[in-house]
């Protein structure tokens, strides 16, 4: 057989695909010994799932400490109650956690983490665990890697989220006319051959990567030597490419599910903020009524102050750090308003 060295008109050497993380790497928490309380577990835990995978702080940097120490049954039962951006803020972290997560012996954290999200759609059979995840909840492009990328679409037969401007690419992603090729034994057209093949379509336009055409042309000429493996071959690709249409079905019911759900988490994040800021509000004017401030002489606009407007509870120790500005605050307030 003939060596196929190029196939498309303007690519010489097809680059390496994209591929997603390996999961092949071992796992780092392996001999972790306890060191902390049981339960600190989800409240460290949520502490960094929740912060940004670039995010620096003394606090962050604590937390993620806390967890390296946490025994590896009490911190994978921790995480069993999670959901899957939770485990995709974690794995960015650091790569300590995206090597335990990536480990395959995480397959079932993650598969809980999945169950925590009712209506999320099955799990495409050919992704693992994390990849699955990520394809989810992540919002880069795949190529380009730009996070938040502009026109970003998900193509279900690739399997892939796409921005728009590697989406029009000519490099990337080429029409028919650019191939060049004809599979071994002739027993299929180029034509019908790539419409047998994952693609990419946005609109009316349509196009394949040369790596997927690469992959899919060796895997023909590896499996069709006659006419019978030729039909074995069709009717595989064909039921391939059922389930990426199926879960597309699937994936439209949960965006509007998630939607909802994302409203809903929303509105109770803005009650809860809300509960706390006046809980704050309220304990600071009952301390300055206990200075010798009189309640009808506080301005409001000390529920503005950046002091006061924190959503976190106060201390005493903190009480003790700010009460002499918010008491200089207030006695301009009063002076500015003549009532004294």
């Amino acid at each position: 057989m003939a060596k196929r060295k190029n196939i498309s008109k303007s690519h010489s050497d097809i680059e390496p695909s994209h591929k997603r993380r390996s999961n092949r790497l071992k796992c780092a928490l392996a001999d972790v010994k306890l060191a902390i309380p049981t339960y600190r577990a989800s409240e460290i835990v949520s502490a960094v799932a929740s912060s940004s995978s670039e995010a620096q702080s003394t606090d962050v940097q604590k937390n993620l400490q806390d967890l390296l120490e946490m025994p590896e049954d009490i911190f994978r039962e921790v995480l069993r109650h999670l959901d899957p951006q939770d485990l995709l803020n974690l794995f960015h972290s650091a790569s300590v956690f995206r090597t335990f997560l990536l480990h395959k012996s995480s397959a079932p954290t993650w598969a809980a983490a999945r169950a925590n999200l009712p209506g999320l759609p099955p799990r495409i059979k050919s992704m693992n665990e994390a990849s699955y995840a990520s394809f989810l909840f992540d919002k880069h492009c795949e190529i380009c890697q730009v996070p938040y990328a502009s026109g970003q679409n998900t193509f279900w037969d690739i399997q892939m989220r796409v921005c728009s401007a590697c989406q029009f690419s000519r490099s990337i992603f080429l029409q028919e006319t650019s191939f060049e090729f004809q599979p071994q034994p002739p027993f299929i057209d180029k034509k019908e051959f790539l419409s047998l093949i994952p693609t990419m379509f946005c609109g009316s336009l349509g196009g394949w990567m040369p790596e997927t055409v690469q992959k899919y042309l060796a895997q023909y000429e590896e499996m069709v030597t006659d006419e019978d493996s030729f039909k074995q071959w069709r009717a595989r690709m064909n039921k391939e490419r059922e389930e990426p249409r199926k879960w597309c079905d699937y994936h439209y019911d949960w965006l509007r599910i998630d939607a909802e759900r994302c409203e809903r988490q929303m509105e109770q994040r803005k009650e809860v903020n809300l509960e706390i800021w006046r809980t704050r509000y309220k304990d600071i004017t009952v301390r300055l009524i206990a200075l010798g401030w009189k309640e009808e002489v506080i301005p409001t606009q000390l529920a503005q102050h950046p002091h006061v407007k924190k959503l976190q509870q106060l201390t005493d120790e903190e009480w003790m750090e700010i009460s002499p500005t918010l008491v200089e605050y207030i006695k301009k307030q009063v002076e500015d308003a003549g009532m004294v």
